[in-house]
């Protein structure tokens, strides 16, 4: 597993979004892999945030329990075949007029689910508001495991709001199915826990960012994304 991740294609497939470019509007171009965006019960709104770095923040809708959008790259196209991947993001719940933890989730990594309902194929790293998990799922099982002793965290286990965190899935090993063994997880550069994986190597799910509220009711609530990267070696 490298320690950075090259960016020539002998090497693997780099893909990232800094979301500097594009208009965020329900146009399916969001950012500059041009995400393509699902509605989750009411729309949410994208926008930019003005900042030296891109950063897309995305508002649910506030209509109703269960508002949020799913923003996904190439349906069924992916596959994680052997061992070395990564992918990592950073985000934060911001400090804004209205916002909370509270009912305010995302789900973001790997996966084949352009809903609020946990994929059934993917890699993901969980947000229930600001609790962390990480999971994997597989028709040959799922695994799934909570955060813990992160010293960034609130108890060592939650986001802080309007505090920005790295978040970094890594994978190795390869398991008898064809896919990654293990996946390890990295909160703001502390191990936070490693699960087996037992996906196989043609299962197929999509690069994925999904928010979503579950307040209970009509609740505007917002997550900002710093980046988005992957990183695929080359077989």
């Amino acid at each position: 597993m490298p320690d950075f991740i090259p960016t020539s294609v002998l090497d693997g497939t780099h893909i990232k979004d800094d979301f500097m470019s594009n208009s965020a509007v329900a146009d399916a171009s969001v950012g500059e892999l041009r995400w393509e965006m699902t509605t989750i019960g009411n729309a949410s709104t994208p926008s930019y945030v003005a900042a030296q770095n891109g950063v897309l923040r995305v508002t649910t809708a506030g209509t109703a329990n269960g508002d949020g959008e799913a923003f996904t790259l190439h349906p069924d196209h992916l596959v994680l075949a052997g061992s070395d991947q990564i992918v990592r993001t950073r985000v934060r719940y911001p400090s804004v007029a209205g916002n909370q933890l509270a009912g305010n989730n995302f789900r973001i990594g790997f996966s084949n689910s352009v809903t609020a309902t946990e994929p059934s194929v993917g890699v993901w790293i969980d947000s229930d508001a600001g609790v962390l998990s990480f999971d994997t799922a597989s028709t040959n099982g799922d695994r799934t495991k909570a955060v813990a002793r992160i010293s960034t965290l609130t108890s060592g286990t939650t986001m802080v709001l309007d505090t920005w965190h790295d978040l970094e899935l890594r994978f190795s090993g390869v398991n008898a199915n064809g896919g990654p063994a293990l996946v390890d997880l990295y909160v703001d550069d502390e191990h936070a826990g490693q699960i087996d994986c037992l996906l196989g190597a043609a299962e197929t799910m999509e690069c994925s960012i999904v928010h979503w509220q579950d307040s209970g009711g009509a609740a505007t609530l917002e997550l900002d994304i710093d980046y988005y990267e992957a990183w695929l070696p080359r077989n």
